[in-house]
């Protein structure tokens, strides 16, 4: 087998070997590893508790906005942690988070290089990007 192919079999896209994270693959997960509710989804793996509606698209100060009273942007490794490197369109396991759209969605991450970008993670195929602060993507709130 491949190193690229070993890497894909140990749960590990392009986008975490670039970025040295470890991507658990949520279709994958054991039995347990997500508990739902109507609204809310806590990952058993990393203790963090996820919004399971997508709002509409905003830019990414409206993301801050939308997320509060307890909720906040997630960081770009945590929410690369709901990627499911196995599937595409969207690359999520779509049951436990249904009606997710195979789009960007920002984080809290602001790009180093560039205060005016922040990171994104395209559920589409999984890839981390930059994006400018004014663009409108989606936002999954996290606490």
């Amino acid at each position: 087998m491949g190193a690229w192919n070993a890497r894909r079999a140990l749960g590990l896209g392009l986008v975490g070997v670039v970025l040295g994270v470890g991507l658990p693959a949520g279709a994958n997960a054991p039995c347990g590893r997500y508990v739902t509710t109507a609204d809310t989804v806590l990952d058993t793996a990393t203790q963090l508790t996820w919004q399971r509606q997508v709002p509409a698209a905003m830019s990414w100060d409206g993301a801050a906005t939308h997320c509060t009273g307890g909720w906040r942007v997630p960081r770009l490794k945590e929410l690369q942690t709901l990627l499911d490197v196995s599937r595409q369109r969207p690359a999520i396991d779509v049951i436990t988070f249904p009606d997710t759209p195979p789009e960007r969605f920002w984080t809290a991450t602001v790009q180093t290089s560039n205060a005016n970008a922040a990171w994104t993670v395209d559920f589409n195929h999984g890839a981390a990007s930059t994006s400018p602060q004014g663009d409108m993507n989606h936002v999954r709130c996290v606490r």
